[in-house]
């Protein structure tokens, strides 16, 4: 019928992972080598020299029937923090699949601040770990 153009599939495809990228970063599911899956949250990675910030383990129970949501804020309300945030993780402690789902809400990279989003599947609780890592400097 109609032939598409290789331009304009990779000019769609652009698109919409611009469109994807807008809402901000969420949680993908990561499946390793052995076969485990996990909604892991990583942004950045730390560098020489820079200091573990922030270091949480997330856990809420699950609920039957419902979905569960806890959100976390770096740094917490009253408190000040000096440095740039240069990684963000969040590691799922559940391997099946039915971990919550990770979702930066605000600040992250290059800021001062950082909001993350969990969100359980339903029926299921939350458990993961939150290190957040920063510099002195922007890098």
């Amino acid at each position: 019928m109609y032939a598409t153009s290789p331009k304009i599939v990779l000019l769609a495809s652009a698109l919409l992972s611009a469109l994807l990228v807008i809402d901000g970063y969420q949680s993908e599911i990561l499946v390793q080598p052995n076969g485990q899956k996990s909604h892991n949250l990583i942004i950045g990675h730390p560098r020489p020299g820079d200091s573990l910030l922030f270091d949480l383990n997330v856990y809420v129970p699950r609920k039957l029937f419902r979905i569960v949501e806890k959100e976390i804020k770096f740094p917490s309300h009253g408190s000040y923090n000096n440095k740039y945030i240069t990684s963000v993780q969040c590691w799922d402690g559940k391997t099946d699949g039915t971990g919550a789902f990770v979702t930066l809400r605000s600040g992250g990279l290059g800021a001062k601040n950082v909001t993350i989003l969990f969100k359980s599947q339903r029926s299921h609780g939350i458990h993961h770990s939150v290190k957040i890592y920063g510099s002195y400097y922007r890098k």
